[in-house]
C-alpha cells in the first residue's frame, strides 16, 4: 500500500509539474546576426536605450553600437558585441516584462586608451551587482536579478580616459511563465486524494 502511494505522488508531482518546468526558458542575446551600427529598436523584442552622460562628446546621445571589428575589442562569441558608443554612462536596455536576468560579457577595448575600467549592474527593482574589472579578455558579470525588466550598465573609467567604452556580449537570462491554472488544480486534487487514502487507513 504505501509503494502504491508513493508510486501515485510522484506520478502526481510530474504529471502536475511538468507543465510548469517546460514553459522556463533560456535565452542568450549574441548581436552576431546583426551588422556593424546601431542595435535596431525592438531587437530579440527588447527596448534597447539610449544615454546623454557623456564625459567629453558635447553631450551626444550615447546608444547601444553593434561592433564587429576584432581589432578594437574581442568578442566572447564571433563576431560581433555591442558597446557604448560615445562612452556614455548609466545605458541601459529593458525586457517586455519580468525575467530573471542572470549576466552577460564584458570586455574592454584591445585599445587602451578609450577604455572603461569597470563595469556593474543596476535594475529597475534596486538590485546592484559586484564591479568587475575589465580585461581585454571577456569575462562574464553575474547579476542574478530576479524579477528584473529594465537593466542599466555603470562604467567607471580610469584617471586620464576621457572616452570610456566597454564590450559587452552575450546577455543572458531565463523567462518563466506563470504556472497554469489546471496544472496546480491537478496537483492539489492529487494530494488532497493521497491524504484522503491515508486518513482511510489510519481509521
Amino acid at each position: 500500500m504505501h509503494i502504491r502511494l508513493i508510486t501515485a505522488f510522484f506520478t502526481i508531482m510530474c504529471v502536475g509539474m511538468g507543465p510548469i518546468s517546460a514553459l522556463a526558458n533560456n535565452i542568450v542575446i549574441n548581436f552576431d546576426d546583426l551588422t556593424a551600427g546601431a542595435v535596431p529598436t525592438g531587437y530579440q523584442g527588447l527596448t534597447w536605450g539610449t544615454s546623454t552622460d557623456s564625459p567629453s562628446i558635447g553631450g551626444a546621445t550615447g546608444y547601444w553600437d553593434v561592433t564587429s571589428n576584432t581589432f578594437f575589442v574581442t568578442p566572447h562569441s564571433g563576431p560581433n558585441d555591442v558597446h557604448n558608443a560615445y562612452a556614455v554612462d548609466n545605458l541601459w536596455f529593458s525586457f517586455p516584462g519580468p525575467v530573471d536576468f542572470e549576466g552577460a560579457w564584458f570586455s574592454k577595448f584591445n585599445l587602451g586608451g578609450i577604455s572603461a575600467s569597470q563595469v556593474r549592474f543596476t535594475d529597475n527593482l534596486g538590485h546592484t551587482s559586484a564591479w568587475l574589472d575589465l580585461t581585454t579578455t571577456p569575462q562574464f558579470l553575474s547579476a542574478n536579478f530576479v524579477g528584473a525588466a529594465t537593466i542599466t550598465v555603470e562604467r567607471l573609467a580610469p584617471v586620464g580616459i576621457s572616452i570610456p567604452n566597454y564590450a559587452m556580449d552575450d546577455i543572458t537570462y531565463d523567462t518563466t511563465a506563470v504556472p497554469e491554472p489546471t496544472s496546480l488544480l491537478l496537483l492539489g486534487t492529487g494530494l488532497g486524494g493521497l491524504a484522503l487514502a491515508a486518513w482511510r487507513r489510519r481509521k
